[in-house]
């Protein structure tokens, strides 16, 4: 895949794990319920600089924001990533005031959306998965030949 291909798959991607969680809402909950969760639905930002972040959750803007050139390194595993910051827009909307990385945030994405042996929080990156990113100077020359 190249750059433009994995912006494209992202931003699918995206709005594939809102429609899940929003189906998970509509069955467990009711219609009401799961139009509620449409009004949560976040917006996208993509990032193209070097970040020591995968993808962050910005609960005022209500946006997700994805740093590429993880997604580029990382291939369909970055998906995990993708639903991770999905489920962060959703999950106060299931359960007020919960934690970040608790109860609920965890049963979305290990129950709704399928990551049975997700455990990774931010603080959990491996550090030469970031070294090995800021090292990869060829997907920043892959990404200025487009």
């Amino acid at each position: 895949m190249n750059y433009k291909q994995r912006e494209a798959w992202i931003l699918e991607r995206h709005l594939f794990w809102c429609e899940r969680i929003e189906q998970h809402g509509l069955r467990s909950h009711g219609e009401h319920f799961e139009s509620g969760l449409r009004s949560q639905r976040p917006d996208v930002a993509l990032d193209s600089n070097l970040r020591s972040w995968a993808g962050q959750f910005h609960r005022r803007a209500k946006t997700c924001t994805y740093a590429v050139l993880y997604a580029f390194k990382l291939g369909n595993a970055y998906d995990e990533t993708i639903a991770h910051e999905v489920c962060h827009a959703y999950q106060r909307y299931y359960l007020r005031g919960c934690k970040s990385h608790g109860d609920m945030f965890f049963y979305l994405l290990r129950v709704v959306c399928g990551f049975d042996g997700a455990k990774r929080t931010h603080a959990d990156w491996d550090r030469g998965v970031l070294t090995a990113i800021k090292l990869s100077y060829d997907i920043v020359k892959l990404k200025g030949s487009e």
